[in-house]
């Protein structure tokens, strides 16, 4: 390879990376992948919690992170959607621990909010 290929591939480099370290110099904060992930998705958050036979709809996305950071079993992939009182919602994961227990069905968007958030999801 030209020795001046490589010269220029090493300054772009560099100054790509001096072009982040100065936007964090001055605290600009650049959104993650996963941030702009959440921000593109157009759904709204769902999740729902599911408890022998009976389900409903939880508001608080917090309090759902926080719930299903507690379950043993993380992420088992859904691709039925799930009916609340007569509402079709497109669920992609099911959080639990056992048959027994409360479970947790989300969409994406929950799913991307609570990894973002620093939930152990």
């Amino acid at each position: 390879m030209n020795t001046n290929k490589v010269w220029v591939i090493v300054n772009i480099s560099l100054v790509f990376v001096a072009a982040l370290l100065f936007l964090t110099l001055i605290d600009v904060n650049i959104p993650t992948l996963g941030n702009a992930l959440y921000e593109i998705d157009g759904t709204e958050n769902v999740c729902i919690a599911h408890y022998k036979g009976q389900m409903s709809i939880i508001q608080d996305t917090d309090r759902c992170c926080l719930q299903m950071q507690q379950q043993v079993i993380k992420g088992e992939a859904v691709t039925e959607p799930v009916n609340v009182d007569g509402t079709s919602f497109d669920i992609q994961k099911t959080y639990y621990t056992s048959e027994s227990v409360i479970s947790y069905f989300v969409n994406m968007k929950t799913y991307r909010y609570c990894k973002n958030n620093g939930f152990w999801i």
